[in-house]
């Protein structure tokens, strides 16, 4: 009889486990793996942390790694002097902040005295910008790290990044007709 009760135990300790696996399973797929958190996950978090959870809890709730809820709660933590205070909002605001700042930047603000000088002579001599380029290289007018090539220059013309410049203006690019390419049939 008190056999019985063990084996009975046992059993509904592994159809548990089971449970909770499943429901572990289930739960991982909250979150995708390399996704960045979102504000929904970031307010369970929150809730999570005001009833206590440990970070190992909130991961496994989320299914993400430990320390990515480590790093978010570092990133909402307020300064209201409370123990363990995280704002959905305020790591959200950061978030975003951060996100901005991201990214390669381009040449064209700290090289504006440069395009500036391939503007100029553009429209008042008619040099191409691979001219403009070589004649600031030559006289010595800039220096190297203060220029840019012309093919970037003509990436900016592309994007509308430069004022008084479009793509009109540039007649053999204008003229140019691109083919698209072709896919064999198999």
């Amino acid at each position: 009889m008190i056999n019985d009760n063990k084996s009975e135990n046992k059993k509904n300790s592994v159809t548990d486990a089971a449970k909770s696996r499943d429901s572990s399973a289930f739960q991982r797929k909250l979150h995708r793996k390399g996704a960045h958190l979102t504000f929904a996950e970031r307010s369970i978090i929150q809730s999570m942390i005001e009833n206590q959870c440990s970070f190992r809890e909130i991961a496994r709730t989320l299914g993400c790694a430990v320390n990515t809820v480590i790093n978010e709660y570092r990133r909402g933590k307020a300064d209201d002097g409370r123990a363990r205070s995280y704002h959905a909002e305020d790591g959200q605001a950061q978030y975003i902040e951060n996100r901005e700042n991201c990214g390669r930047h381009t040449k064209i603000e700290a090289r504006k005295a440069f395009i500036d000088y391939v503007v100029t002579n553009f429209k008042e001599n008619h040099w191409s910008f691979e001219t403009s380029v070589k004649n600031a290289l030559d006289t010595g007018t800039f220096k190297r790290e203060d220029m840019v090539c012309a093919k970037t220059i003509y990436n900016y013309v592309d994007k509308k990044m430069i004022k008084g410049i479009s793509i009109s203006d540039l007649p053999l690019k204008a003229r140019r007709k691109y083919k698209s390419p072709k896919i064999a049939n198999k």
